[in-house]
């Protein structure tokens, strides 16, 4: 009779060595996804490169290894061409370098994994790049939120709902509601705030210039 480490069978061992990694690698990746799919869903229709529910074609094996440098080429169209519409400065890549070089060494580690010390030195590469492509993506995503300043005459427009609970200024999709949250009390008079370093007016919600991209208090 065969006696298994640990009191497991076989199938334990098979868990262990295979898809617990795997479990441990589709969570994050599950989230990473949601924050490409909820920067997209704050661009303006008429700017995306790409729809965001489009992001979800990453998870296909093999084919995903080049849809995913295909995501970060759109993602930086959209977000390019929602900058440029709101009239802000395009004063970086928007990600697009690190998260080219992730899917280059997320297409390497597809081939090297098995090789000792070049597969994990390629893997870790591919995390740290990946990781500071998520960050990115991320802090373009807040900065999207509460859309450009509003400059017109009276109170600036109700909230434009994205639909994930996420609002921001700016005009609405075309066919869709502009909704005010409760929480607000309706639109909210205009307040004339400006960058402690550049001295660009802001307006009361942005997390960021629009300048300088100092991350205001």
């Amino acid at each position: 009779m065969e006696v298994y480490p640990l009191g497991g069978g076989p199938g334990l061992w098979v868990f262990l060595v295979f898809l617990f990694p795997l479990v441990l690698l589709i969570i994050p990746w599950v989230f990473f996804l949601l924050n490409l799919r909820g920067l997209l869903w704050r661009v303006n229709p008429q700017n995306r490169a790409m729809p965001p529910e489009q992001v979800w074609l990453n998870f296909i094996p093999v084919f995903g290894l080049g849809w995913f440098i295909y995501t970060v080429a759109k993602v930086r169209e959209s977000v390019r061409a929602e900058y440029r519409s709101r009239g802000w400065d395009l004063v970086a890549d928007f990600g697009y370098n690190v998260g080219l070089a992730a899917g280059i060494l997320w297409i390497c580690v597809a081939f090297f994994v098995w090789i000792p010390f070049l597969g994990w030195a390629v893997a870790i590469a591919w995390l740290v790049c990946w990781i500071i492509y998520w960050l990115k993506t991320s802090d373009l995503k807040h900065q999207l939120e509460v859309g450009p300043p509003w400059f017109g005459p009276g109170a600036p427009p109700p909230y434009r709902d994205y639909g994930d609970g996420s609002p921001g200024y700016g005009p609405p999709a075309p066919g869709a509601p502009w909704n005010a949250p409760a929480s607000t009390g309706g639109p909210r008079a205009p307040q004339v705030k400006q960058c402690a370093v550049c001295g660009r007016t802001i307006a009361p919600d942005d997390r960021f210039c629009r300048t300088c991209g100092l991350r205001l208090p």
